[in-house]
């Protein structure tokens, strides 16, 4: 099998990416949240029915900024980091073999190419539009289901499910 898509990385596609990413972390970052208002309310109750103690208010202080910054990182930052991405307007031509991946980047700040085998993907998340293979948990490529001017989105799906089995594969 020989599929061919063509992709190029615009704006909303970085976004929506990032978006993924952390929404596939909700988990720990559901955890995060919990402890901290488990903390936050232990902490009031240490206060009303106690009194006031400077090490648990530092403490206290921490936590809150701790979770301001986890909030500034993952829907803040990205805003201004994506737009001077240098993957920004770049296009991906990806050709997808019986078992590998071949990609070529070109783009003003950037151009290569790769290879990458099936099995060495991380996993496979396919939304209404869009394929995204992960290469490793904090990497990927984004492919437009439109792209394809030879074979499918479906084919390629269904060939890597093969491959790393359905555990891997995420259909969204």
């Amino acid at each position: 099998m020989k599929a061919h898509n063509s992709t190029v990385y615009t704006l909303e596609r970085l976004f929506a990416f990032n978006k993924l990413f952390y929404s596939m972390r909700k988990a720990q970052n559901v955890l995060i949240i919990a402890l901290s208002a488990l903390v936050i309310a232990i902490s009031v109750l240490y206060f009303a029915f106690i009194g006031f103690d400077t090490t648990i208010a530092i403490s206290l202080a921490c936590i809150i900024a701790i979770d301001l910054l986890l909030a500034f990182v993952i829907f803040i930052l990205p805003k201004f980091t994506l737009k001077k991405s240098p993957v920004l307007d770049s296009v991906n031509e990806y050709c997808f073999y019986d078992d590998r991946l071949h990609v070529t980047t070109t783009g003003s700040d950037l151009t290569g190419s790769s290879e990458i085998r099936y099995e060495k993907l991380h996993k496979v998340c396919v939304t209404g539009d869009t394929v995204y293979i992960f290469i490793s948990s904090r990497q990927g490529f984004i492919v437009d289901k439109s792209g394809f001017d030879e074979g499918s989105a479906e084919d390629v799906v269904s060939l890597i499910s093969g491959v790393l089995g359905a555990k891997k594969v995420k259909i969204m």
